[in-house]
């Protein structure tokens, strides 16, 4: 079972994977949705994730993985750029 600090750390992970997807699929929910959902069900399928050897091999598995798209993608592609540009009101 995981404990509290392995837990806030893989989810910090999944949120920077889970942001870098939407912002570089145009902002496409059903990415992140279909990431999140086989995130989840990847823990049900692998049982031996529920091991503590296991947990830890996952979390090692998303730091890499986390840190392979930052520096091959870099951080600018974590933000979302703006693409509507509204016009300026005169008064």
């Amino acid at each position: 079972m995981y404990t509290f600090l392995p837990f806030i750390l893989s989810a910090i992970l999944i949120t920077i994977l889970m942001t870098w997807l939407y912002n570089n699929t145009g902002g496409s929910l059903l990415v992140a949705l279909i990431f999140h959902t086989m995130f989840n069900y990847s823990a049900q399928i692998f049982s031996i994730l529920e091991t503590q050897q296991g947990g830890l091999f996952y979390l090692i598995l998303f730091i890499s993985i986390v840190i392979a798209v930052v520096a091959i993608t870099g951080p600018k592609r974590l933000v979302r750029e703006k693409s509507i540009k509204y016009p300026q009101r005169t008064t």
